[in-house]
């Protein structure tokens, strides 16, 4: 079983794991929105075998070069200098930071 927990906050003292739901090897969760070979752990020795899960080469060519043109795009439309608000000496206050 593995837990990956991530601290909300460095500000909350304590925070707590609520709704944890365990199921037996032969039945399946209700919700699964990840790929097999995610939740799958291989041993080290063996390669995973990836071949019948992978996307479309062609497809995720496509995909990623239309988001470097958004960046491209983004990048020629940033005339003014960032307004650095909560930088202070080129540090930044760990509280005025949003957690997601």
């Amino acid at each position: 079983m593995r837990f990956i927990l991530r601290q909300p906050s460095p500000v909350w003292l304590h925070f707590t794991i609520e709704d944890l739901q365990i199921f037996p090897p032969g039945q399946k969760s209700p919700q699964k929105d990840f790929p097999s070979w995610l939740s799958q752990l291989t041993p080290p020795e063996q390669p995973a075998s990836l071949h019948g899960e992978l996307p479309d080469p062609e497809k995720v060519s496509t995909e990623v070069q239309q988001m470097w043109v958004l960046t491209e795009v983004i990048r020629a439309r940033e005339a003014a200098p960032r307004i650095g608000r909560f930088d202070v000496d080129g540090c930044y206050d760990v509280n005025l930071l949003s957690y997601t």
